[in-house]
């Protein structure tokens, strides 16, 4: 867990951990300057006494170091599975497929623009593809693209085949039947929950308990660590009851590695 040949001590390093596990940011964990009114540099004392470069320099190294452990063997899921896409980034978050759901009382033109709105900015965002095992573990996958190829080769890797999947109305996900699935589809435009008493909540609450943690602590995160903020919300998730001690587990083995400077 330690990083023996950094210029810190092992209590400080203990400190950041333990920052780490709380899901404190860089900038909440260690010190950092702000200007005061009268232009002067004033610092703001942090959990630890340590730079927010050094700290950041720490957090984004274990980050990388959970998606590389997540990368290495993916998960297989049975029984009763959720798959949804959510989207990551951006700063029209109301324009989103959730919007659709209260369209309903527009007239159709108007309804046909704000569908074009919704289109238009989602594609400024991540698509993020999870998979809910519910009682389970969840799989996240940045994707390129929302492709049928794309999206049926993502569920053959990790749900077995016979198993009973709920979804959206997404298109790339229609023909899942055919590969041996039970597929039951949801059409959030007439209600979370379809007739047959089908729904996909349990992955819809993770993509808004996941959204509201990253905004709120990091205010936006730059596309080139997303996926790593991505693959720690799958990590945080899937040890959520004994989060310190897989971390431990994790990082034993790098004892030796520093951060790069």
């Amino acid at each position: 867990m330690l990083l023996r040949e950094a210029r810190i001590t092992k209590r400080v390093q203990k400190q950041l951990f333990a920052c780490f596990v709380k899901d404190l940011t860089a900038v909440q964990t260690a010190y950092h300057f702000k200007k005061t009114a009268s232009g002067k540099r004033e610092k703001v004392a942090g959990i630890v006494d340590v730079s927010r470069p050094c700290a950041t320099r720490y957090f984004r190294l274990w980050r990388g170091l959970i998606r590389q452990s997540l990368l290495r063997k993916y998960p297989r899921f049975s029984g009763e599975v959720e798959i949804d896409i959510g989207f990551f980034g951006g700063r029209a978050a109301k324009w989103t497929s959730a919007y659709v759901r209260r369209l309903a009382g527009l007239p159709a033109g108007r309804i046909v623009a704000k569908r074009k709105l919704i289109k238009k900015y989602e594609g400024r965002k991540q698509p993020v593809l999870g998979i809910l095992n519910r009682g389970g573990d969840i799989f996240l996958l940045p994707l390129k693209s929302k492709s049928r190829a794309h999206l049926e080769g993502a569920v053959r890797m990790v749900v077995e085949r016979g198993a009973v999947i709920y979804s959206d109305m997404e298109k790339g996900l229609s023909n899942l039947k055919l590969d041996g699935y039970t597929h039951h589809q949801i059409n959030h435009s007439k209600g979370p929950v379809s007739a047959q008493g089908y729904h996909i909540n349990g992955i819809e609450s993770f993509w808004r308990e996941a959204r509201r943690s990253m905004s709120k602590n990091f205010r936006g995160v730059p596309r080139s660590t997303l996926d790593l903020h991505i693959k720690e919300r799958e990590f945080r998730y899937n040890h959520r009851h004994d989060l310190a001690k897989a971390l431990t587990r994790l990082l034993r083995p790098q004892a030796s590695i520093h951060p790069v400077r």
